[in-house]
């Protein structure tokens, strides 16, 4: 079930209608998204070294790394 989204749309509105400030707030959520997962990387659970049963730490949603990058450069068009 590999399913693309639309990375021009975000919660259901085109990313160009939200305003610099919306998208800027959701820029920020994003990149905090992306410390949580990093930060859950490193859980001893996901630790191979230190750990014979440690599990695989799933690979990033592309979707997701899609949006960052959509919604990035929408802000930097509104910018300029």
């Amino acid at each position: 079930m590999n399913e693309e989204i639309d990375i021009e749309v975000y919660q259901g509105q085109p990313i160009a209608s939200y305003s610099l400030w919306d998208l800027g707030i959701i820029y920020k959520s994003l990149v905090e998204a992306e410390k949580k997962r990093e930060e859950a990387s490193k859980h001893h659970k996901f630790d191979k070294k230190n750990n014979k049963k440690a599990m695989d730490f799933p690979p990033p949603n592309p979707n997701f790394l899609k949006l960052k990058n959509a919604i990035e450069l929408e802000i930097r068009k509104k910018q300029s």
